[in-house]
């Protein structure tokens, strides 16, 4: 595990604000946010990958501008410790270090999320220049996520409308816990997160709602669709699982819904 943040840290820090300008800049203007998203369906978008670390940083140091309380919006990186000890270099890099900035931001708790999701719908209304006339962001309910993971093609196992987990040339279509793959392609096999905008996405644009980091939901305590830390068959549309607090395989992805155009 160390020696995979080392080449992190030692080969995508030169590429991390290339590859995709629109997701290692944090969002300032509503058309910097429509540029996130992704129509799930007339009313309904979705974020087109998971938060990422930029975004949500860009989210707390608006907090501690404005609010005395702001520590309360903090990532708490000591979560990476509880995971296993040689994760224990994350604490220090994951959440700050510019090589991860288009990285799922973790560690957050559900009411963080909320919190984040409040910051955008202030953002976005408030701009002059905004799209729509009115807009509200929140957490997808677990119907409105599964309708976007699958493109509304609900029969769907995985996000991905193909039944399989690698193509046929062995190319990996998931984030997730399965160390007997062996990728063809040269494409790494985590163990860990995986940058928001990697592996395939679904037929509307979405990345990663099978694996990479479980989502939260609007009910409190359930995440969906498996993370890096679960096998194939806990990262399906439907895989969810529970938690109490802030974890390293937990993010979100935030919706919006147009409330009047």
């Amino acid at each position: 595990m160390y020696k995979y943040l080392l080449a992190v840290l030692g080969i995508c820090i030169c590429f991390a604000f290339t590859y995709n300008n629109d997701t290692t800049t944090a969002v300032t203007t509503a058309k910097s946010i429509d540029n996130r998203l992704a129509k799930v369906k007339d009313g309904l978008y979705a974020w087109k990958t998971e938060v990422n670390n930029v975004d949500y940083a860009a989210f707390v140091t608006h907090m501690k501008a404005t609010t005395t309380n702001w520590q309360q919006y903090a990532v708490d990186s000591s979560n990476w410790r509880v995971t296993d000890v040689t994760n224990m270099p994350y604490e220090k890099y994951y959440h700050t270090h510019a090589a991860f900035a288009n990285y799922p931001v973790v560690n957050v708790t559900y009411n963080n999320a909320v919190a984040y999701c409040t910051y955008l719908t202030t953002l976005y209304n408030g701009d002059a220049k905004r799209k729509y006339k009115q807009v509200r962001f929140g957490l997808p309910t677990k119907a409105e996520w599964v309708y976007a993971a699958t493109a509304g093609n609900e029969r769907n196992v995985y996000a991905s409308s193909l039944g399989f987990i690698s193509s046929p040339k062995g190319k990996l279509y998931y984030n997730c816990a399965n160390q007997n793959i062996v990728n063809k392609q040269g494409d790494s096999i985590q163990y860990f997160t995986a940058a928001c905008n990697s592996y395939m996405k679904n037929k509307i644009g979405l990345y990663n709602c099978s694996g990479n980091v479980a989502e939260m939901v609007a009910e409190q305590g359930v995440a969906i669709g498996g993370s890096y830390t679960n096998k194939i068959q806990d990262c399906t549309v439907q895989s969810t699982k529970t938690y109490t607090t802030s974890t390293p395989d937990i993010g979100f992805r935030v919706f919006m819904q147009v409330v009047e155009e």
